[in-house]
C-alpha cells in the first residue's frame, strides 16, 4: 500500500509478473554475454522481498530508492556484489504511482553494500514483452560509473547509454 495525494494505491504482485521479472533479467544477461561474444556472463542471486513496499522517494513523481525497500542491505557485506536491481510494480488498472523515470541508476558510492543500484519501474502486465534491453541500459550506467569513478578513466572513452542507440544498433557481426 502506498499513499499519495488523496488516495491509497493497493497493488500486488501477480504470480506472471514475478515470472516476467525473471525472463526480463534471464534476457539481460543473454544480452551481455551475446554481446560480449561471451567474454561476460552475468551470474545472479535472485531475492524476492515479499514485504510490501511503503514508501517511495520523491516528491511529484517517485523511485525506489534503496532505502526505501524492505529489505536489511546491511547484511550484505560490503562488496560482495556488483550489482542490485530492484524491480518495483508502480501501477494497473487500480491506479497509478508517477514514476519519476522508467528505470534509474546510481555507482556503488552510494548504491547498497558499495553495488551499483538499479531500479526498474513497471506497471502490472508490462514486463511480458520485455528483452531485457531496460536492465543492460541501466547496467551500462553502473558499468559508466565504475570506470570514471572507481578506474579513473575520463568518461568520453565510454559511450553513453542515454545517446539513443537502439538494441539493432548494438548487436555484433
Amino acid at each position: 500500500k502506498f499513499s499519495w495525494k488523496d488516495r491509497e494505491v493497493d497493488l500486488t504482485l501477480a504470480k506472471e509478473d514475478h515470472a516476467n521479472v525473471l525472463a526480463s533479467f534471464a534476457a539481460f544477461q543473454e544480452k551481455v554475454r551475446d554481446y560480449t561474444r561471451g567474454c561476460l556472463r552475468i551470474e545472479a542471486e535472485v531475492v524476492t522481498v515479499k514485504e510490501p513496499l511503503t514508501r517511495f522517494s520523491g516528491t511529484e513523481s517517485f523511485f525506489p530508492n534503496a532505502t526505501d525497500l524492505p529489505y536489511d542491505f546491511s547484511k550484505i557485506e560490503r562488496g560482495k556484489y556488483d550489482s542490485v536491481f530492484a524491480y518495483t510494480l508502480c501501477g494497473s488498472s487500480k491506479g497509478e504511482i508517477p514514476r519519476a523515470m522508467l528505470g534509474g541508476t546510481y555507482g556503488g558510492d552510494v548504491g547498497p553494500a558499495g553495488a551499483g543500484y538499479s531500479a526498474i519501474l513497471y506497471l502490472e502486465g508490462d514486463l511480458a514483452p520485455r528483452t531485457g534491453e531496460c536492465e543492460l541500459h541501466e547496467w551500462l550506467h553502473q558499468v559508466d560509473w565504475m570506470f570514471a569513478s572507481v578506474q579513473g578513466w575520463p568518461g568520453e572513452l565510454f559511450p553513453d547509454p542515454d545517446s539513443g542507440r537502439t538494441e539493432d544498433d548494438a548487436r555484433p557481426g
